[in-house]
């Protein structure tokens, strides 16, 4: 949505308006986080998409469940709320209960989005979750598939 101003935007991440840059410096402490630095110079790491876009209902839903072998970088999230009301969505690593968020409970209004920017990584096993209040919310996800 260009011009809409409906995004934050720093240190890799970017969120909804509205979540407290405390919070968003917090949700870089969550497990597996790492910093972009760690790309080798002259290593070869294609974008790929891991997840979607897929329309979710509402309540905790599974969107990506690394296979066994692998170890997944998420580098970039997009959350849109087609409804025509407000959507409370998280996002959970193994769960959704709060010692699991990696993105707290952020409010989107009708056609609003939010989306990160950074790198999660999710290891063999790793099931990422989205939790929302209601449905119309789309996902997707892209980053680099690697072996351990």
């Amino acid at each position: 949505m260009p011009g809409s101003g409906n995004t934050y935007t720093g240190d890799n991440e970017s969120h909804a308006v509205g979540l407290d840059p405390a919070a968003v410096e917090a949700s870089r402490i969550y497990r597996g986080y790492r910093e972009p630095e760690h790309v080798e110079a002259g290593v070869s790491q294609d974008l790929e998409r891991l997840a979607g876009p897929a329309t979710l209902g509402s309540g905790p839903t599974p969107v990506i469940t690394v296979p066994a072998g692998r170890e997944w970088v998420v580098q970039y999230m997009a959350l849109l709320n087609l409804s025509g009301v407000t959507v409370t969505v998280s996002v959970g690593v193994n769960g959704v209960t709060n010692d699991d968020l990696i993105w707290p409970p952020t409010p989107l209004g009708a056609n609003e989005r939010a989306t990160f920017e950074g790198e999660l990584v999710l290891n063999a096993g790793d099931v990422l979750y989205v939790n929302a209040s209601g449905s119309g919310i789309t996902f997707s996800a892209d980053g680099i598939d690697e072996e351990p």
